[in-house]
């Protein structure tokens, strides 16, 4: 279990999430999407929480993308592409505007995980 956890995290360390193992349980967040201006702003952070049950050789793994505006955010045209197979979405946005802007992967995690798994032999369980 610790190979597989360790391996997770490195990944996640690598591609610049802020992630730390606590017990059975791996937390990870990255801000992706910043726009500002003086009149407001826009954030978009994506979070994962991977649990670790090494009797069952199971991982639990849940993803969740925030996004939060504050007064009146900038101008942003946004570019989006969303897939959906089952309960599994992908989905690619880029926001470009006057006050900043950024590209986010929603799932890309959720695939280097279930590969990680596959190649442990572990099973890989995604949550809503």
């Amino acid at each position: 279990m610790t190979d597989l956890k360790e391996q997770v995290l490195a990944r996640l360390k690598a591609e610049g999430w802020d992630a730390a193992i606590s017990g059975t349980t791996l937390a990870a967040t990255k801000e992706v999407i910043l726009s500002k201006w003086f009149l407001g702003s826009r954030r978009v952070k994506l979070r994962i929480a991977c649990q670790f049950d090494e009797s069952a050789k199971t991982l639990r793994y849940r993803e969740t993308a925030t996004e939060v505006a504050t007064g009146m955010p900038p101008p942003t045209i946004s570019f989006n592409t969303t897939r959906q197979n089952g309960l599994e979405v992908t989905e690619k946005r880029k926001d470009v505007g006057v006050g900043g802007g950024g590209l986010m992967h929603y799932g890309e995690a959720r695939q280097w995980a279930q590969n990680a798994c596959a190649e442990a032999g572990w099973i890989f369980q995604l949550k809503l």
